[in-house]
């Protein structure tokens, strides 16, 4: 089976070049047990990647080049080769662990094979076993995303039953959406209760649609780009290299709604709080006063634009709302970046 690639599957692929790396990656802590090995894990995906034919396809740039690549199955598809297992060095600390991650993600995922790996990291110090998922932003839709993890993992302990392989071509689009209904009448998490129903309808989806929103999509993007002044200067803003750094925290989410309900802001509206500060943070460790800049930084942020009794399709915008950083308080800054993306919101609908 062959299928042609969209226009964002080709701008992404495009856009890689150089230093360029368009891959997204996805760290997940499980505890250890006998479904987390190694061997288990492999044999889990061997069970359930029919779920997600585009994970078993490659790129075949054969022809005339990326313009007219298309998805083909890959006929050496080995599951062992895309499941790759790291012990950390001592102590197995989050240096350690983090530099794991920054190593794996400055490489770029081979392009003769299916655009995705998943490496399981054991020697954390709290016994932990730690997954991290690779993918192309050219393989990654509502669809094959939700189906890479839940080829991997289970929301409850006792795993459901899967669909076998399909006899047909034909069954095959229709299989992930039904193991998506399944997992749906269990219960789940507002979180993967949102990622459900967008999966439903990014498979629902008609390509006129499909295509309507793409059209749209790019005038929005036309529209930020549109008279924007250049980025402010700031430390991160230069020449960059392949390599990549990470590094992570933890928030328990409680914590993020007893913020929202004291200030009446929306949880997102705390977040972006919370990255304001971190930026503020970022800025004065590299001797950057945030007052003294020319401007303020800004981010892209996604918004739902879906009126009320509106189905079908994705109805997401993009907007770009400067980040308060010249504010000292912290509920200020809230207050000041929730303001601004209710403007925002209001003139994207």
């Amino acid at each position: 089976m062959s299928d042609k690639l969209s226009p964002l599957d080709r701008a992404s692929l495009n856009a890689e070049s150089g230093p360029v790396n368009m891959t997204i990656g996805s760290l997940i802590f499980v505890e250890p047990g006998p479904g987390v090995t190694y061997d288990a894990i492999c044999q889990r995906l061997q069970d359930r990647i029919h779920l997600v034919p585009r994970c078993r396809q490659r790129l075949d740039e054969s022809r005339t080049g990326l313009s007219n690549a298309v998805w083909v199955d890959d006929d050496n598809f080995e599951v062992e080769w895309h499941v790759r297992l790291a012990t950390l060095p001592s102590p197995g600390g989050r240096a350690q662990l983090m530099r794991q991650v920054g190593n794996e993600m400055s490489r770029k995922l081979d392009r003769s094979r299916p655009l995705w790996e998943i490496h399981v990291i054991d020697g954390l110090d709290d016994g932990r076993i730690a997954l991290l998922i690779k993918m192309h932003h050219a393989l990654v839709d509502g669809a094959s995303a939700l189906g890479i993890g839940m080829a991997v993992l289970d929301i409850e302990p006792e795993a459901d039953p899967v669909e076998p392989p399909p006899d047909t071509e034909e069954e095959r689009p229709g299989l992930l959406l039904r193991q998506v209904r399944r997992f749906a009448i269990k219960p789940l998490t507002k979180a993967q209760d949102l990622v459900v129903d967008t999966t439903s309808k990014v498979l629902e989806t008609s390509p006129a649609t499909a295509a309507a929103d793409l059209r749209e999509a790019a005038d929005v993007l036309r529209d930020l780009l549109r008279d924007r002044p250049p980025a402010v200067a700031t430390p991160f803003n230069k020449t960059i290299s392949a390599n990549r750094a990470y590094d992570c925290t933890s928030t328990p989410l409680d914590t993020i709604r007893e913020i929202s309900a004291a200030t009446s802001r929306t949880v997102n509206d705390v977040l972006l709080g919370v990255v304001t500060g971190a930026l503020v943070n970022y800025l004065r460790a590299a001797g950057v006063e945030p007052t003294d800049l020319e401007r303020e930084p800004t981010t892209l942020v996604p918004v739902s634009i879906r009126r009320e009794g509106e189905t079908g399709g994705n109805r997401i915008s993009v907007v770009v709302v400067e980040l308060p950083v010249r504010e000292p308080d912290p509920a200020r800054r809230v207050e000041i970046v929730g303001s601004r993306m209710d403007e925002l919101k209001s003139a994207a609908v």
